[in-house]
């Protein structure tokens, strides 16, 4: 739907500008943008997911890579290029919880997880991914 509404607009439709054009707008627009393996974060402190778990003095002051929660921080962009990544993890979760003689618990933990990568792999999937 979201897809069907930007094709018939074409006044939404994403302009590339020239490298120098680029080079400004990330500077000036997104300079606390971090380029990531699974994500980008655009790093807006008071968004970030990855913060909610320090004192209140301590935080905003950068973003925390081992707490990043892609699928549920509004602070992250996942591109195309980051597809592989989390179609591997979706499909290893998915050979996990195959096993049959996981306990409970640990496969409660999977599940979970798996529940969270599919946020963003279903719209990979949709993508053609």
């Amino acid at each position: 739907l979201f897809r069907s509404a930007l094709d018939r607009a074409p006044a939404l439709h994403a302009q590339h500008a020239d490298p120098r054009t680029e080079i400004t707008l990330l500077r000036d627009e997104f300079a606390d943008l971090h380029f990531g393996t699974i994500n980008h974060c655009l790093w807006d402190p008071a968004q970030a997911e990855c913060q909610n778990a320090l004192p209140p003095g301590q935080r905003g002051q950068a973003p925390l890579i081992g707490a990043c929660h892609p699928a549920r921080c509004r602070n992250s962009a996942v591109t195309a290029a980051h597809a592989p990544a989390w179609l591997a993890e979706e499909a290893d979760l998915t050979a996990m919880l195959r096993q049959t003689r996981l306990a409970p618990p640990r496969k409660q933990a999977l599940q979970q997880r798996l529940t969270d990568i599919q946020r963003i792999t279903s719209a990979l999937h949709q993508q053609g991914h």
